[in-house]
């Protein structure tokens, strides 16, 4: 089984976002778009309503999963 991890800030997710990730569903078994929770951005939406959007703005891509991440991204992908 292929999976990719995207990861992100996501704030907001963008049609560019969409684009890729509707691209990279093709070529993937699994494609995760992984949220980072802590960052350096002062963030417009929590990390909450982050994955609420992204969750609805993938809902058509059955093989996408959103998943929140704190720390580091190479710790989320073990």
């Amino acid at each position: 089984m292929k999976i990719a991890v995207y990861a992100g800030t996501f704030d907001p997710i963008t049609l560019g976002h969409l684009d890729i990730l509707a691209r990279a569903s093709h070529l993937f078994d699994k494609l995760i778009l992984a949220i980072a929770e802590d960052n350096y951005k002062d963030t417009f939406f929590t990390p909450d309503e982050r994955v609420d959007i992204a969750k609805k703005a993938v809902a058509e891509l059955p093989n996408v999963e959103v998943k929140l991440f704190k720390g580091l991204l190479v710790e989320f992908c073990r």
